[in-house]
């Protein structure tokens, strides 16, 4: 069966929550229309639907579940393959990061989902998706970790760029957010050092817009 896409069944309820909007509530949560993403040249639009993150008790057709690619036109609706297990809201929706974030090649995304890190426990990882083919790739081994793992973005398209509060290289068990980084094999994963200022080095507070000046 293919997947059916429409409008929602439980009327008045999508009223209800859009009155009730606030930075501290949002749609996710208790919707199921996830992740959305756009190819870098606009061709293309990946989206999530998923009933698996829902306070409400909404069912979704097992074939309208998924990561679906389709045309900017409308045209050539597609399965990619399964919904992440991970929501892309945080505590809530204290933090909410809803996009596929695409390679600049177009082709490969990069989003959380679930899977076992280096001690075999299960936690958020990073994940990729070529959308052309449908493979999926667990990039990350991260250990458990109560807080978050998020923003997800490429480089280039060899390279990601996350941000976690688990210790992701083994040297940082404190908790605290950090910049990581990783290749799209999974290899040479590293936090870069954060720029130090050299010695006697200062800001000069003066901002000006370059061009041509104007005497007076």
């Amino acid at each position: 069966s293919s997947a059916e896409f429409g409008p929602f069944s439980a009327s008045g309820t999508c009223k209800f929550i859009g009155a009730l909007h606030s930075p501290g509530i949002d749609f996710l949560p208790v919707g199921t229309f996830q992740r959305l993403g756009v190819s870098p040249d606009g061709s293309t639009v990946l989206f999530e639907v998923t009933d698996e993150f829902s306070l409400l008790p909404l069912q979704v057709p097992e074939a309208s579940k998924g990561i679906f690619a389709i045309r900017a036109d409308g045209s050539d609706l597609r399965r990619v393959g399964p919904a992440s297990h991970e929501p892309p809201f945080f505590q809530g929706v204290t933090a909410v990061f809803p996009t596929f974030a695409f390679s600049p090649n177009g082709r490969r995304v990069v989003f959380t989902d679930r899977g076992p890190g280096t001690d075999g426990q299960d936690a958020t990882q990073i994940a990729m998706l070529d959308i052309f083919t449908g493979q999926r790739t667990q990039i990350t081994r991260l250990p458990p970790s109560p807080s978050l793992t998020c923003c997800a973005v490429f480089v280039n398209d060899d390279t990601i760029r996350f941000r976690t509060s688990a210790d992701a290289d083994g040297m940082h068990p404190g908790g605290n957010l950090i910049n990581a980084i990783v290749n799209t094999d999974g290899t040479d994963l590293h936090v870069p050092l954060d720029p130090v200022p050299l010695p006697g080095s200062q800001l000069v507070p003066d901002f000006v817009i370059t061009g041509e000046q104007i005497s007076p």
